[in-house]
């Protein structure tokens, strides 16, 4: 039996069914009735109405079954509601859907089957249905009577959807009459009261339905000559038939007088016929004392803010004027009898930018739409300059039809307290954002660290090995990736110090550098890369140049230059490197120009944008798109410049200014940490006897690296441990002379670690050590403040470790 697919409405149709909440009721004649002509005029054993729920199919009324429903996946009537029409299956033993159904194979074992949708605001709930054991075929009378009485049941059922309704909405309207301030009535077209809502009485102490019969008007009647205008105003209302608003009237109450403001809407019935009034009512005896008390105090109010500085102005629509005090006229820069009293004299000194926004809000107040009118914006000063204001106002009397009469208001300068809060909120921005950046890059930092530490450990390991001849291609390699590692290190130590060169705080160490010794060494850094793509490397620079810079920073930039030179040329390209000096300005220019495809002008306004790669974001071409304006700070720091010079389809010539030294040569630096330096470093060494070092490392990889790099030194006791469980463990039975604790461990961290071990017996003054990926300089200050001796950042430098513990060593334990 394959499962029916649902009807495209199913939701709403569900969502009827269970508004009209029919589901699970008791019988009830009308559609028993129904039930039991379906049996009767088809003559058949079974007649119902269904109705098919989620996973159901119920029974309203049914005859000749015992069962109140049944699943709906078995159901006939689930097929029934997928069609418009009658559904008629005269043998459902030669049905190919229902030839296993239970319902067939099994108890009542139905063969025929009719049935006609039950519809409900045109969606399908179910079906009025005739049922029999055994085939029939029915005549187009049988099939009729089975529509006429599903619409009948669809009649029915639509009733009592729109009977609970109603009784919903008029909940709905009782039980927000009572929660809103305004009473509901109405009358009939003698205007006599006929309905009053409940929450009048919370206002007249009473219940209402004493007034029921009396004429509308009847309660205010006494004290109509209070307001004379306003009684007739009412009276006239119903003589004519015509809607009124805010109709104030006065009545006695409990506490004495109250008056209510009024409006009301004639109902006419469909034949044009009068039935009378509805209206609403609310009590306004607090709102006009309210405005009667502003209108007393108006002028003392006026005078205060004259003496504080604020300016007044004050517009009455009847005399089409708008008055403006002297300390208005003053802010904007004028004398008393340089401003008239028309409303342009303050439109046309606001900003263009700001006048629609200022309009749209005077306009909105003056609906109603907002209880003040408030608009800070910028007005024209005599001198020129723009001020910045706050405007505010409202609206003291309206018309009886509502519209603004009279509005009084405020203007204060507020341009020093304006500059001082964007001042303070550029500040906060700049601060957040610089924050944020110190968090990412010390992130980033201590993310790259971590591996980085297994690939230069263990490079200078490798390099402290005695190698063999035959495996002197191991020593290269390791050279190779040892150098690499560096360089990258160098790279991350680089874009931390990006911050503070953009902040103007880098440390630089300003040396005379020959410009030939540099670029050779970055030939070489980058000849691996030039090899695999085939680039050639032209030098043209000669030695003898010697430049003013930081040596290290220098190589930075110039790496990032010749690798994008190398990784954006062509295949079998060339780059070229050359220099030009300029003795009376002082300066050395070094040209690396590729042969690549170059850049049109529209690429090179956003070359320096951060993580812009111009297009090759999805390419096999590795980058982040910082490294040019990291080289372009890192030249602007050092006193030089860098410009990029390219034309599409010829190439790209990075121009790097520096200053340059008038000295013809400079002795050759120390040559750079390689495979001698760290074999010195590093090879085994006498040690006095008995230092033991306790080392707490959650790596295995970087506890391993360790280990490897004490082995280089004797008579040095090393024990691991991989937490600080383990390490207070420990130390109960074996005392170290020296405490290495990785900053970020399971449990509890490096500087918890480092407590716990001072409260142990012979440990408080053991010289401490942090080894750790972070390696900002707020991590290292935090490290000594918290007691640590000193601070290893990974990735570690082997030499640096031994030298401290040759030191240690040298002092005894």
């Amino acid at each position: 039996m394959r499962p029916l697919p649902l009807p495209d409405d199913e939701a709403e149709r569900v969502r009827l069914l269970h508004e009209l909440r029919i589901l699970d009721t008791e019988r009830e004649p009308a559609f028993d009735a129904i039930a039991r002509l379906a049996s009767q005029q088809t003559g058949c054993a079974i007649g119902a109405l269904s109705l098919v729920d989620t996973d159901r199919q119920w029974f309203k009324a049914v005859v000749g079954l015992d069962w109140s429903e049944t699943p709906r996946d078995s159901a006939f009537c689930a097929r029934a509601i997928l069609s418009p029409g009658v559904t008629v299956i005269n043998d459902a033993l030669a049905h190919a859907d229902f030839v296993r159904n239970p319902l067939v194979t099994g108890s009542p074992r139905i063969r025929f089957y009719a049935a006609a949708p039950v519809a409900v605001d045109g969606h399908r709930l179910g079906t009025v249905c005739c049922l029999d054991d055994h085939p029939r075929s029915p005549d187009e009378g049988t099939l009729r009577d089975l529509v006429d009485l599903a619409s009948l049941a669809s009649a029915l059922l639509q009733a009592r959807l729109r009977e609970r309704r109603s009784r919903v909405q008029e909940a709905r309207v009782r039980t927000a009459s009572r929660a809103a301030n305004d009473w509901l009535w109405e009358t009939d077209a003698e205007g006599r009261l006929t309905w009053l809502s409940d929450n009048l009485a919370l206002r007249e102490g009473q219940s209402p339905r004493h007034l029921v019969g009396e004429p509308w008007l009847r309660p205010y009647e006494m004290l109509a000559p209070l307001r004379p205008t306003e009684w007739t105003r009412g009276i006239d209302a119903f003589a004519r038939r015509e809607a009124f608003r805010e109709l104030l009237t006065d009545c006695p109450v409990s506490r004495g007088t109250m008056t209510v403001s009024s409006n009301g809407q004639p109902v006419f019935d469909t034949a044009g016929r009068f039935m009378g009034f509805r209206g609403a009512s609310r009590d306004v005896t607090t709102e006009l004392q309210v405005k009667q008390s502003l209108a007393s105090l108006e002028e003392r109010w006026k005078l205060a803010l004259e003496t504080g500085g604020q300016g007044v102005w004050d517009w009455d629509a009847r005399k089409k004027s708008l008055y403006f005090s002297d300390a208005w006229k003053a802010i904007v820069g004028h004398d008393s009898h340089e401003v008239g009293n028309g409303l342009n004299e303050w439109l046309k000194r606001i900003h263009p930018d700001d006048l629609p926004m200022a309009k749209a809000k005077l306009f909105a107040h003056m609906r109603g739409a907002t209880p003040l009118y408030v608009a800070e914006h910028r007005m024209r000063h005599k001198n020129g300059h723009d001020v910045w204001v706050l405007n505010s106002g409202k609206v003291v009397r309206r018309s009886k039809t509502g519209s603004a009469l009279r509005m009084v208001g405020t203007l204060i300068d507020v341009t020093t307290q304006r500059n001082a809060e964007m001042a303070l909120r550029d500040k906060q921005a700049a601060e957040l954002a610089s924050r944020a950046k110190s968090e990412f890059l010390s992130r980033m930092s201590h993310e790259m660290r971590t591996p980085l530490n297994a690939v230069i450990g263990f490079s200078q390991l490798l390099l402290s090995r005695s190698i063999e001849p035959n495996t002197r291609e191991v020593r290269d390699y390791a050279n190779h990736v040892l150098r690499a590692g560096e360089h990258l290190l160098a790279l991350i130590n680089d874009v931390l110090d990006l911050q503070r060169v953009e902040e103007g705080h880098v440390a630089l160490e300003l040396a005379d550098v020959p410009l030939d010794r540099i670029v050779v060494r970055v030939l070489d850094l980058l000849s691996s890369d030039a090899q695999l793509r085939a680039i050639a490397f032209d030098n043209h620079v000669p030695p003898g140049i010697v430049v003013r810079a930081d040596e290290r920073r220098l190589r930075q930039v110039l790496l990032n230059i010749g690798s994008n030179a190398i990784k954006y040329n062509r295949p079998a390209g060339v780059v070229r490197w050359t220099v030009d000096c300029a003795i009376a300005t002082g300066r050395a220019r070094l040209s690396v120009e590729d042969s690549g495809s170059g850049l049109a002008p529209a690429q090179l306004d956003r070359l320096f944008q951060p993580f812009e790669r111009l297009g090759k974001e999805t390419s096999t071409i590795e980058g982040t798109g910082l490294g040019l304006i990291i080289a372009r700070s890192l030249t602007t720091a050092m006193g030089g410049s860098l410009q990029i010079v390219s034309h599409a389809g010829v190439g790209t010539r990075v121009l790097v200014d520096l200053p340059l030294v008038r000295q013809a040569t400079l002795a050759v630096g120390p040559e750079p940490v390689g495979s001698k330096a760290v074999a010195s470093a590093t090879a085994p060494t006498s040690a006095a006897p008995g230092l033991r070092v306790l080392y707490v490392e959650d790596n295995r990889i970087n506890a391993i690296l360790f280990e490897q790099a004490i082995g280089l030194r004797n008579g040095i006791e090393l024990r691991l441990a991989e937490d600080g469980a383990d390490a207070l463990d420990q130390v109960r039975s074996w005392r170290p002379d020296v405490l290495v604790l990785d900053a970020h461990l399971p449990g509890m961290n490096g500087f918890e670690l480092l407590q716990a071990l001072r409260d142990e017996a012979g440990l408080t003054d053991v010289p401490a050590f942090m080894c750790s990926a972070d390696a900002m300089p707020d991590d290292m200050q935090r490290a000594a403040d918290a007691g640590f001796a000193g601070y290893w950042a990974k990735p570690i430098n082997i030499a640096k470790i031994m030298s401290d513990l040759d030191h240690l060593c040298a002092e005894g334990p």
